[in-house]
C-alpha cells in the first residue's frame, strides 16, 4: 500500500494548511466545494497561492473528509453564536431603536 504525500500541505497545531502560509485547507476547500469556486477564482481570492497550492486543499480534504467537515461544522457553530451575539448587543439594540439598522 502506499502513502498519499502532500508537499503543499503541513499540519500545524493538529491543523492543515497551505505550506508557508497561515491559510487553511478547510477553508479553500469549502470555497472549492460548498461555493463551488474553481481554481482560478479561489485563487484571485487568493493570490499568494499557486494553482498546485489550490488544488492540493480539495485533494487533502476528500482524503481526509470526516475531521475535516467535523472542523467546518464547529465554524459553523462558532459564526452563528457569533452573529447571535451581535444582534443582542447594546450598539446594535441602539441602532436599531434609531432606524438606523433592521
Amino acid at each position: 500500500m502506499s502513502t498519499v504525500s502532500y508537499p503543499y500541505i503541513e499540519i500545524v497545531d493538529d491543523v492543515p494548511v497551505i505550506r508557508g502560509t497561515r491559510i487553511k485547507v478547510r477553508h479553500i476547500a469549502a470555497e472549492h466545494i460548498h461555493w463551488l469556486w474553481e481554481a482560478p477564482q479561489i485563487q484571485r481570492r487568493h493570490p499568494d497561492l499557486s494553482l498546485a497550492q489550490i488544488h492540493s486543499a480539495p485533494a487533502f480534504y476528500y482524503d481526509h473528509k470526516d475531521p475535516i467537515d467535523t472542523a467546518l461544522a464547529r465554524d459553523d457553530t462558532l459564526a452563528d453564536e457569533l452573529q447571535a451575539e451581535c444582534e443582542q448587543s447594546p450598539v446594535r439594540q441602539k441602532l436599531r431603536s434609531l432606524g438606523l439598522v433592521s
